[in-house]
């Protein structure tokens, strides 16, 4: 069956001669961007090598939480509390930007440690968490060995916010949202070059060329 993004013309949308923005890449965080500039007025064009959702976005596993790779404990250690508080809001605000689209299915993820260095580690990013509204409830070793059947483990802290998407559902949704708004779509479409020419740049494509006043990547963002 086709991706929900594929369906209806396989023809190539022409290139405009000129827009306000430029993203490169048609994955999540480069159609949702479209959405939201297209939304306020910005005319926006949107270049994507592949299909949409043919990068990274369209191989991941769809587990949805808030913060980095790194946790909310280790981005204060590394870049100071207010940096850190404010990273963390953004991946709260992409959480929401997944539930809009109707993919997200916020069951819940649960942090568990296994040793007494992640434990401390675990419970300082609930602590965080709570400090900035998150709602989270820390389960101590106990609890987790007994909920989750398993000897050995350290404390855990449950997220309900976050969960699991559908990463093919919530691109579909964010094009058709980003292409209702009046942003231009360009798939098969490679990036070649941009150059700065002052005040504008250009976008130099295996198509043809944009010029445009700012451009933004957004390739395996």
């Amino acid at each position: 069956m086709s991706p929900p993004w594929r369906h209806g013309s396989r023809e190539r949308t022409p290139l405009p001669a000129r827009c306000e923005v430029a993203v490169i890449g048609g994955g999540l965080a480069g159609l949702g961007l479209a959405a939201y500039l297209s939304e306020g007025g910005a005319e926006t064009a949107l270049f994507e090598r592949r299909s949409l959702g043919g990068g990274l976005s369209g191989r991941e596993l769809g587990c949805a939480q808030t913060g980095l790779v790194d946790s909310p404990y280790r981005l204060e250690l590394a870049l100071g509390a207010a940096e850190a508080a404010e990273i963390t809001e953004f991946t709260v605000q992409g959480l929401e930007l997944l539930d809009g689209t109707g993919s997200l299915q916020r069951s819940g993820g649960l942090h568990v440690s296994k040793d007494s260095r992640e434990e401390e580690e675990v419970v300082r990013s609930a602590e965080l968490r709570r400090g900035m509204g998150l709602g989270c409830v820390l389960w101590t070793a106990a609890e987790t060995g007994e909920r989750l059947g398993s000897e050995g483990l350290g404390a855990a802290c449950h997220v309900p916010a976050e969960g699991v998407y559908s990463p093919p559902h919530a691109i579909g949704a964010l094009a058709r949202r980003a292409g209702a708004a009046g942003a231009s779509l360009h798939t098969g479409c490679e990036v070649l070059e941009v150059a700065d020419i002052g005040e504008s740049c250009i976008v130099r494509t295996d198509q043809g060329a944009v010029l445009c006043d700012a451009v933004v990547f957004a390739a395996n963002a």
